[in-house]
């Protein structure tokens, strides 16, 4: 095990280290794990040692869970407006894709619902929209760059959709365009400034380790 104290770990005696060991109140944890693998390293090692080890292994493993669970909740409470609204109107046009199908079945000759391919991609459209505001509203990065792409591809044949889709009935055809719009203006809240600083922010709390960003006692 190599950590930040294994270099300057090397240079010390055996008995600075096991000073280390022996009162593990007064250092960090990964010190006194590190005095703990050195030791080992020179073939020093007891019972009290090998039990401390596992008990400071745990406590650290432990700690950073914790650490990653604080910063994950910090985070979704400082989820930004633009990006938690933008996870609203995504679950809205979910929404508007399930009664869309419906008013087709009710104003039209078209019946939807008695083929089950055409209600299985009405479900899995509908769902899938719903589960990119979920994660959106979680503050997935990647939820935010698949559902942009997504949008974007979409958008090339709407053109061609949305004339057959007035031919059939003004209705329906306002409700297509109404769900496209709220799906455009979702993706335009999600890069916004505020959206596009927070997404910044949290890749750079991912590239610092929790041990970074606690302030512990070191020797």
């Amino acid at each position: 095990m190599t950590t930040k104290f294994s270099n300057k770990f090397k240079t010390k005696t055996d008995s600075e280290l096991l000073e280390i060991v022996e009162t593990p109140g007064s250092y960090q944890k990964e010190a006194v794990l590190t005095a703990i693998y050195e030791l080992e390293s020179r073939e020093i090692s007891n019972d009290v040692n090998t039990n401390s080890k596992s008990k400071i292994q745990s406590q650290i493993e432990l700690g950073n869970q914790n650490i990653k669970s604080t910063i994950r909740n910090e985070s979704l409470l400082d989820l930004p407006s633009t990006i938690s609204n933008s996870s609203k109107i995504i679950y809205l046009s979910a929404a508007l894709g399930i009664i869309n199908p419906i008013l087709v079945n009710l104003l039209t000759h078209i019946n939807n619902f008695s083929n089950p391919i055409n209600l299985l991609i009405i479900l899995t459209s509908s769902g899938t929209l719903a589960f990119f505001g979920f994660q959106i509203n979680l503050g997935k990065k990647w939820s935010r760059d698949v559902f942009t792409i997504l949008f974007g591809l979409g958008l090339l044949a709407f053109p061609f959709v949305i004339t057959d889709t007035f031919r059939l009935n003004p209705i329906i055809g306002i409700l297509s365009l109404l769900q496209a719009v709220l799906q455009g203006y979702a993706v335009l809240l999600l890069f916004k400034s505020s959206s596009r600083s927070w997404y910044k922010k949290q890749k750079l709390n991912k590239k610092t380790t929790p041990q970074q960003r606690t302030e512990v006692k070191t020797n």
